[in-house]
């Protein structure tokens, strides 16, 4: 099991909540396509035909973590303060 690190750089941090929850419900939809094996999206107009390429698995889950960090930060009493972390790896330490 690997422990994954996500850096957090803040970018949406400012938006209002209303405007974090509609894009946060906009990523898990994602995710649930993405789960059901769709990873492209067809629009077809005019005569021509367009594809879009979802977002993968790891930017959604980096995206779901910025949306989270920010809705930490506008409501810490709903959704929680954030915990600041440091572990120690002495495993690598050589006699």
């Amino acid at each position: 099991m690997s422990i994954i690190t996500e850096t957090i750089t803040g970018i949406y941090y400012g938006l209002d909540e209303a405007r974090l929850l509609g894009m946060r419900d906009d990523v898990l939809a994602q995710i649930a396509l993405a789960r059901a094996g769709k990873r492209f999206a067809s629009v077809g107009g005019g005569g021509k035909s367009f594809t879009k390429d979802n977002m993968s698995l790891p930017e959604l889950r980096q995206d779901i973590a910025e949306i989270t960090a920010a809705l930490r930060r506008a409501n810490p009493a709903v959704y929680g303060k954030r915990v600041r972390r440091m572990h120690a790896d002495f495993s690598n330490l050589t006699p």
